[in-house]
């Protein structure tokens, strides 16, 4: 009976260090996110300014920002698939 009490905690812990490690790199995502927003305005307000190189940029972090959020969205469905796999 012992053993059955101490499982979920050690189940909780490695969670918590997954939502952990998913809260660092979401901090991480939003302040890349931030410079690049700010980025793109003040290229779209110096629009004359825009050549061959700053469109592939622009194409670069669009597929950059998929990739991740696609990255973060499968870490959420597998702390969400542990936690469910937690409660049986």
């Amino acid at each position: 009976m012992c053993n059955r009490e101490q499982q979920p905690v050690v189940e909780n812990t490695e969670i918590s260090k997954d939502i952990l490690q998913l809260y660092d790199e979401l901090t991480e995502f939003y302040d890349r996110c931030s410079f690049l927003c700010d980025a793109f305005a003040s290229i779209v307000a110096n629009h004359e300014y825009v050549d061959e190189n700053t469109i592939n940029g622009f194409s670069c972090y669009s597929n950059w920002l998929k990739q991740q959020v696609g990255d973060i969205k499968a870490k959420l469905k597998h702390i969400h698939e542990s936690s469910r796999n937690e409660r049986r």
